[in-house]
């Protein structure tokens, strides 16, 4: 992590390779965590909507022949099962 804003160190060609795989959290492990929210304990709440929420309501993505669908967890995980099923074991 300490060259991840030089892209230029990971066409290094001259020195070996690291091979092993890092030390990552698991999907599972991080999804099932629940987020820490405000610290008063309400509910976040946006001071307005996303802006590219207006490509949406403006009819320009009609225009465009988008067909646009809300995320969902079948749309967006390759295996939705494994995240529901973390998410339910909360």
């Amino acid at each position: 992590m300490q060259y991840a804003n030089n892209v230029g160190r990971s066409f290094d060609w001259r020195h070996k390779p690291r091979l092993e795989v890092p030390e990552l959290p698991r999907p599972e492990h991080v999804v099932s965590q629940p987020c820490i929210g405000n610290p008063d304990g309400a509910d976040a709440v946006r001071a307005h909507d996303h802006d590219l929420l207006d490509l949406v309501t403006s009819g320009y993505l009609d225009r465009l022949g988008f067909d646009y669908r809300p995320a969902s967890a079948d749309s967006t995980f390759r295996e939705p099962s494994k995240l529901l099923l973390a998410l339910h074991h909360v």
